[in-house]
């Protein structure tokens, strides 16, 4: 009769990691014995090269590691090692091991894209392509224009009339009259120098940055109405900053080269698609 330490060593010894690796691992040599044995060397066996290119290859590999170059043992160490792997993974290939992998397709795949990108001639994009491109992306690139405003400001609930001061005041602005003493006084002051519409709709709200935007620089618009009142406005400046244009030309530049890359890699794989017959069960 088995005790019941005896059982609970037993039942350690199942649950072990270590023996279910181990029973995996007798699985597939018992497959790979029933295969059949490796056959004799001669003239036609498969060839496994390990030329200079190799043996760089590990050199590098083992300086990345260890910070230096390795001396003559650990060269070959590294030699044997990589040629144990090789064989390793050569018998896996003609055992199929590579079949109805998940992580090995995905990375034959990755390769072949590599591989196709690599053979793909993508030409840099003219002045005139990337300004197309640009003007097509729907401010994509944040190219931003940046505006210097004077606004007169009017608070329709101190003053009833405040709409009807502002239609008379913007008749006089519009023949040359001067702003001085018009409106009232405003938290954030008369003038909002160089800034993007996205701070005017944050300040006054989208009707007010919208105005700004549309506006014709030097005339005066309104009243136009925000969360804090009427607002006479005339928008001085519209500017677009070097800087910004030189920074936007650049990504569109290689978000353009990127979308062709794209398109020439489909149709690359198109093609090999032409290469096979497709069935659908």
């Amino acid at each position: 009769m088995i005790s019941a330490s005896e059982r609970g060593l037993l039942g350690r010894v199942v649950r072990d990691p270590l023996l279910h690796f181990g029973l995996v691992g007798a699985a597939i040599f018992a497959l790979y014995v029933l295969a059949g044995p490796p056959p004799e060397p001669s003239e036609g066996a498969p060839e496994i090269v390990v030329d200079e290119g190799v043996r760089a290859a590990l050199a590098v590999a083992f300086e990345a590691s260890a910070g230096r170059a390795p001396d003559a043992d650990e060269a070959a160490a590294a030699e044997a090692a990589w040629l144990d792997d090789e064989v390793l993974y050569r018998a896996g290939l003609e055992l199929g091991l590579d079949r109805e992998d998940t992580i090995v397709r995905r990375r034959v795949v990755q390769k072949m894209e590599f591989l196709l990108d690599e053979q793909t001639q993508v030409a840099d994009p003219t002045s005139e392509e990337i300004e197309s491109y640009i003007a097509a992306s729907g401010g994509r690139f944040g190219i931003s224009t940046r505006y210097t405003i004077t606004q007169i400001f009017y608070d329709p609930a101190r003053d009833a009339s405040a709409e009807e001061t502002a239609m008379q005041d913007l008749a006089a602005l519009r023949v040359g009259e001067s702003s001085d003493g018009r409106g009232v006084a405003f938290a954030r002051g008369p003038r909002l120098v160089a800034q993007p519409y996205e701070r005017f709709r944050a300040v006054f709200g989208g009707d007010v940055a919208d105005a700004v935007r549309d506006a014709t620089v030097g005339d005066w618009i309104g009243p136009v109405r925000s969360a804090f009142g009427l607002h006479l406005i005339k928008v001085e400046a519209a500017d677009v900053s070097a800087a910004d244009v030189a920074g936007a030309r650049e990504r569109a530049s290689l978000a353009l080269r990127a979308d062709r890359l794209v398109a020439a890699r489909a149709a690359a794989v198109a093609d090999l698609r032409s290469r096979f017959t497709v069935v659908r069960r």
